[in-house]
């Protein structure tokens, strides 16, 4: 195939040119038989006559030196890179491409500046023709093969899953990190709290430990939690980092700032996993981590098991493959411990800073300094000697408390105790009591609409009980007509005014439940006679 005027023409059209004039057709009739543009024939007619042959000696050349004549000549559409008006456009290529970035900057508003200061120019149509075709070759993509275990590259999605809290309904934002080998294209996904330092070097040790083994090299993307300072060639890891890979003996990489192309293969599984994991999830709801990552590895293996379209293999078959090739694990799980100095406040708690968190200490440790060491999962609390003296689960919801009851002084374990009776514990007590007790209880407890609102006043009615016994207050729930049980100061001012004893000493008959209600004597008293 060769090229006349920017178009392809095939050997054989040639051949039928020439064999058209041949036979007296003239170059219009010649260009209407052959389906091409007049102009195509005048200039074959005029390379062949260039070369001292006419129509009949040119027909009669073979293939091999027709195509040798035709290339000495130059291609109308390339007689122009040697043009002065090319080269200096040429030049100014890689200005108009940054250019074009800038906002609101358009390729007619670069033409006209082109155009003012340049004697020759392009008209706006050949100027932008060559600036697309600037652009279509500085963006061609060179293909690679892979080697198995050589790279696994890893890359945050750009969009975020979500947790919803169970108490509030609040929407808890995750970073979702997904790491994958180039050779079987198989990934892991793992969503995460935060990109922070911490989880990010969780995320990768998850990854390495479900892939089961280490590839040469771990390249990434240049995030802060990871990269100190970009440089295309030796750029500087943070110290978390270092230790990384020292313990599972790899290489780091970071890929070129604004780069996509050079973790191409985890950017292409990015959109994978929003096809396979995001869309078949986006209607469940999940409240913890744990949860949305068991859904997002089912998802993950029922995709990896299917075969890539057209072929008999999938990516877990490619996997497999490619896991003998990966390093051996260490012995023991690369953790990051951070240590932090603190002072027990008068709440007995110490703050977490990087969780705004607090969390409880012994009260014996009141106003002393201590030393938080935490990872993902626990915090620890060592005092000066570095004895250990708490252990809590770690909680990252800001301004939350993380509480051991053991560790609050016996006044506030005993108010807390409180806090947290039931209906059953109030009976329980009142049963211990007596039966005319626990039925005063039961009572009280559904004399209003909402159960918990009775329960002061149950804390109220077995106090009696320790300021008067047992038995004066059994009595005195005794006393009190069923009907008339609606609150414990009926109870209380019988025994106040001693009313038990006196009915105790041979009244068969109870008062009323009105006369129950005494009021005491004192001197603030007016009296009735006082309005007279």
């Amino acid at each position: 195939m060769l090229q006349m005027a920017n178009k392809t023409v095939e050997m054989n059209t040639i051949k039928l040119i020439l064999q058209h004039l041949s036979n007296g057709f003239s170059q219009r009739k010649t260009a209407k038989e052959a389906k091409v543009h007049r102009k195509v024939v005048s200039e074959y007619l005029a390379i062949f006559k260039s070369e001292g042959y006419d129509v009949t000696k040119a027909l009669a050349l073979p293939d091999e030196q027709l195509i040798a004549i035709i290339h000495k000549h130059k291609e109308r559409g390339s007689k122009h890179k040697s043009d002065k008006k090319y080269i200096d456009l040429s030049n100014e290529q890689a200005y108009i491409k940054n250019e074009l970035a800038r906002t609101g900057v358009t390729r007619k508003l670069l033409w006209q500046e082109y155009k003012d200061k340049s004697d020759e120019f392009y008209s706006y149509t050949q100027f932008c023709r060559y600036v697309k075709q600037h652009q279509l070759l500085s963006s061609a993509s060179m293909r690679f093969t892979h080697k198995m275990g050589d790279v696994l590259q890893l890359d945050f999605a750009g969009d975020k899953l979500h947790l919803v809290d169970k108490d509030t309904g609040e929407l808890i934002i995750c970073e979702v990190l997904i790491g994958t080998l180039p050779f079987s294209n198989y990934s892991v996904a793992l969503a995460l709290p935060s990109q922070k330092q911490q989880d990010f070097i969780y995320g990768i040790t998850y990854i390495l430990n479900k892939i089961g083994g280490v590839p040469q090299s771990i390249k990434i993307d240049n995030l802060k939690s990871g990269v100190i300072k970009p440089d295309r060639y030796e750029p500087q890891f943070n110290n978390l980092l270092q230790q990384l890979s020292l313990h599972y003996n790899t290489n780091l990489q970071a890929a070129r700032v604004a780069k996509p192309k050079d973790k191409a293969s985890v950017e292409g599984q990015v959109n994978y996993v929003y096809k396979k994991v995001y869309a078949r999830l986006r209607n469940q709801v999940f409240h913890t981590l744990e949860q949305l990552n068991d859904a997002i590895c089912v998802k993950m293996n029922d995709a990896y098991v299917e075969n890539f379209q057209g072929k008999d293999y999938s990516r877990q078959d490619l996997f497999k493959q490619e896991q003998e090739q990966l390093g051996l694990l260490p012995n023991t799980a690369f953790d990051v411990i951070i240590s932090r100095q603190a002072k027990v406040k008068s709440n007995c708690h110490v703050c977490l800073g990087e969780d705004r968190h607090e969390y409880s200490v012994p009260y014996q440790y009141l106003s002393q300094e201590v030393q938080i060491q935490y990872n993902r999962s626990t915090v620890q609390i060592f005092d000066k000697a570095l004895n250990k003296i708490a252990q809590h689960v770690r909680n990252k919801k800001p301004y939350g408390y993380t509480t051991l009851e053991t560790h609050m002084p016996p006044a506030h374990q005993a108010y807390s105790d409180s806090l947290k009776q039931t209906a059953q514990y109030y009976l329980t007590q009142a049963k211990n009591i007596g039966t005319h007790t626990y039925q005063y209880v039961f009572k009280l407890l559904h004399s209003k609409a909402i159960i918990e609102q009775t329960y002061e006043s149950c804390k109220g009615l077995l106090l009696l009980a320790k300021i008067y016994s047992n038995d004066r207050l059994e009595t005195a729930c005794k006393m009190v007509k069923d009907e008339a049980i609606n609150s414990y100061k009926i109870a209380k001012n019988i025994l106040v005014n001693k009313q038990d004893i006196y009915w105790g000493d041979g009244h068969q008959n109870p008062p009323s439940a009105s006369t129950t209600v005494i009021p005491p004597t004192h001197d603030n008293q007016r009296g009735a006679t006082y309005y007279t």
